[in-house]
């Protein structure tokens, strides 16, 4: 018997959609809290370990881990970056400079 593949892009926004929903409500299945600057920021750590080599390297070395402080990027740069690993999109102003973020993509 053949087997077909059954496949649907559409799934894959659906639930980048709904974990960036999740993240921003209270209670959350968030696992993780990210703090920049001072800033909070809930996520789910499988999100940010694929989206990020830093943060794979990190939850790696600790999965039990349940806060990270970045000391090393400001958290409005934080947030575009955050926003990217839900969304798969990133609004900036053409005055912006994120060239700290691929110390956190990469």
């Amino acid at each position: 018997m053949e087997k077909k593949l059954l496949s649907s892009l559409q799934y894959n926004k659906n639930l980048l959609k709904y974990l960036n929903d999740d993240r921003q409500k209270r209670p959350s299945f968030c696992d993780l809290l990210i703090i920049v600057e001072g800033k909070e920021f809930s996520a789910h750590k499988v999100v940010v370990a694929v989206g990020s080599s830093y943060f794979h390297a990190c939850l790696s070395k600790n999965p039990s881990t349940d806060v990270v402080t970045l000391d090393h990027v400001t958290h409005s740069v934080f947030q575009h970056l955050l926003e990217f690993l839900y969304t798969s999109d990133c609004s900036v102003l053409e005055h912006q400079d994120l060239t700290c973020t691929s110390n956190v993509m990469s």
